[in-house]
């Protein structure tokens, strides 16, 4: 079981739809994924539910409030995903100390050892779930896109992360590049320039601006490498190394 958060200090990055190509990816190969939402947006949630009728209150805050994680999972229409849904009052919700979702993972090891891997898509801004989710993480990623307010954000974040002592396990990818980013001239060159000089953590995986992400979630219009190249690639590319080794690449995702 690895532990793997998407986090961003800064709305509209990608963090949700990240989420769930990684777990689409996953899933398409074989691997058990819990997806934990504790975004309020609630946008990971609503792809994979059809309907938030049936939950019964069962969701990320209601897991912190009785100190069961499994006791909410819910199931969706991926055989190999399974989802802690949002609620609506997560927004509210104040975890009292850094490692309340740590300890709640290790509460029920045994259980959730049976996913090979568990997402946890979070909010924009900084708060006590994001930190709990930062300290309980194996591997934090963060989507940037090419802009100031972007660089910014990760200079916010990385206090944080060296606050909780876990820069070792950050790495910053880049999205929603365009294809002029290879130009020297271009503003996306030189911001992509910036963040490495800036960012020891910056991997070399680019996500390109591409309306296959949205058809993908809006529409569930598979990816597939013939469809989408790039994209498919920039996918595969952060799945290895969430796995720390080369995995099979699906048909579709």
């Amino acid at each position: 079981m690895k532990i793997v958060s998407f986090v961003s200090t800064k709305g509209g990055v990608g963090k949700s739809s990240s989420t769930i190509l990684i777990a689409n990816y996953l899933a398409a190969v074989g691997k058990s994924v819990l997806v934990i939402d504790t975004d309020y947006s609630n946008s990971t949630t609503l792809h994979y539910l059809e309907s938030k009728a049936g939950l019964r209150g069962k969701g990320f805050s209601q897991a912190v409030k009785t100190g069961r994680l499994t006791d909410n999972i819910v199931s969706t229409q991926n055989e190999n995903i399974e989802l802690i849904p949002s609620n609506s009052d997560i927004e509210h919700l104040v975890l009292k100390d850094d490692l309340v979702l740590s300890r709640l993972v290790e509460m029920e090891h045994k259980e959730l050892s049976l996913y090979d891997y568990i997402l946890l898509d979070t909010s924009q801004g900084f708060n006590s779930t994001i930190n709990n989710a930062i300290y309980a993480s194996d591997l934090i990623l963060t989507p940037v896109l090419l802009c100031q307010f972007d660089m910014i954000s990760c200079l916010t974040l990385q206090s944080k992360i060296v606050e909780a002592e876990k820069m070792s396990s950050w790495g910053l990818f880049f999205n929603g590049v365009n294809q002029y980013a290879q130009n020297k001239n271009s503003s996306h060159y030189q911001y992509i320039s910036l963040y490495k000089k800036t960012f020891t953590q910056c991997l070399n995986i680019y996500l390109p601006k591409t309306s296959a992400v949205t058809n993908r979630i809006d529409r569930d219009q598979k990816i597939t490498r013939k469809t989408s190249e790039k994209i498919f690639d920039g996918v595969a590319s952060l799945v290895e190394i969430i796995t720390g080794e080369p995995v099979s690449e699906p048909v579709a995702f």
